[in-house]
């Protein structure tokens, strides 16, 4: 062992150097944003219109979280377009949820829609309910999540607040990240 520990250090060393000139090329095609500014806000009215999934993606560096599918839910309760119920108590003593269809409402936003779809497996007649813990779970759901995240994503470049090139950046952070 002591007779090959060169060898190991060597090798050991070569790896670190493979992997802070990867981290360093990568590095180099990545503009840093701009300097946070917190902005204070002593209003309780928004700043603008955008929807709470929207906000809290473009909060989140641009990703969707289960937060977001959940507070899109009770922003469509807020409008009136679904109700939420608190049932009786439960066997443990806590208060289940029920989530039902009011109305068809106006028109709905892509991620809204898409919401609204998977919470109720899609459909869409007034009455139709389902506990909000199952609904919670339904997003959890990888085809689920996927298709709230997209609707999400195409919102947010819509209306172009992605970066393509810092996009691309992360992902490839995230493939050397793995590699590594």
């Amino acid at each position: 062992q002591w007779e090959r520990m060169p060898l190991w250090v060597a090798a050991a060393a070569g790896t670190l150097m493979v992997g802070l000139v990867l981290l360093f090329g990568l590095r180099q095609s990545y503009d840093a944003p701009p300097p946070r500014l917190d902005a204070k806000w002593p209003s309780m009215i928004p700043p603008d219109s955008s929807s709470a999934a929207v906000a809290g993606a473009l909060e989140a560096n641009g990703q969707p979280r289960l937060e977001h599918a959940m507070a899109t839910l009770f922003s469509l309760a807020e409008r009136g377009i679904i109700t939420i119920r608190e049932e009786a108590k439960g066997i443990f003593g806590q208060r289940p949820f029920t989530i039902e269809r009011a109305r068809a409402g106006g028109p709905l936003t892509p991620h809204e829609e898409a919401a609204l779809d998977i919470a109720l497996q899609g459909s869409t007649a007034p009455g139709a309910s389902v506990p909000l813990a199952t609904a919670r779970s339904r997003f959890t759901r990888p085809k689920n999540w996927k298709r709230f995240k997209r609707a999400v994503l195409s919102e947010l470049a819509d209306a172009q607040f992605l970066d393509a090139g810092r996009q691309a950046s992360r992902r490839r952070f995230m493939k050397a990240g793995i590699v590594l």
